[in-house]
């Protein structure tokens, strides 16, 4: 089978893994685009996909994060499906790997691995980052405007305000839902591990009532449309 994609140049010749930002299949059986919603699993997914995939490259920027709006010019044919995540949960996994992320910074690497200035004094941005509270997180930076990765489920998957995906891997149910759409897609099933991953605690305990209070007014729509509630794993 022939399948395309878009994945992340990290190549030093041949083929090799990358950090996949969306994978679409013109040549597939099936047709289909993966919808890949920053911190909701999706590496992992792309991961395995790739053992099928001969893949084109693109920028592994965070901006190449795409909505399902952006293909809206794609035939009804094409499969299109994506993983929701619940935003308690969504908001938790964003902050440790902000964390993590900043540990990372050299004094000698200024630049972010899109290419891209590291935000200035990025010495300072790199210690508030990996000092910052949970709660700082939350209510100064999230008070402001999330950023697009922190964009709710539902801004990901719609059209003209209207969810337009053929199905919605829940994070919660990951596996059973990825072999659903294996055999959607006629490819082998397996178990999967997570990647790019942070170990934490439940992600309940990261949150006292003014913050839980603040993402659920954020992420009303997403809480809503998905019947997310605060505890559910």
């Amino acid at each position: 089978m022939i399948l395309k994609s878009f994945r992340s140049k990290s190549t030093t010749g041949g083929r090799t893994r990358g950090k996949y930002l969306i994978m679409i299949s013109h040549k597939h059986v099936i047709p289909y685009l993966f919808i890949h919603i920053p911190k909701n699993a999706g590496t992992t997914l792309c991961r395995y996909l790739e053992e099928y995939v001969e893949g084109e490259y693109c920028s592994k920027n965070w901006s190449e994060h795409k909505s399902l709006e952006e293909y809206a010019y794609l035939p009804e044919n094409y499969f299109k499906f994506a993983v929701i995540r619940n935003p308690w949960s969504r908001v938790v996994s964003f902050y440790h790997y902000q964390k993590e992320q900043a540990k990372t910074w050299s004094d000698q690497d200024q630049t972010l691995p899109c290419g891209k200035p590291r935000p200035l004094p990025w010495k300072e941005s790199k210690e508030r980052l990996i000092e910052r509270s949970f709660k700082q997180m939350v209510l100064e930076d999230l008070q402001e405007t999330p950023s697009k990765n922190l964009g709710s489920n539902l801004y990901w998957i719609t059209i003209n305000d209207q969810v337009k995906t053929d199905f919605i891997i829940r994070y919660e149910n990951f596996q059973e839902d990825f072999e659903i759409v294996c055999g959607k897609l006629n490819i082998p099933s397996n178990i999967l591990g997570r990647l790019n991953t942070t170990r934490h605690a439940h992600y309940t305990t990261y949150y006292d009532d003014e913050t839980r209070r603040f993402v659920e007014k954020l992420y009303a729509d997403d809480i809503e449309y998905f019947g997310y509630k605060f505890g559910d794993d």
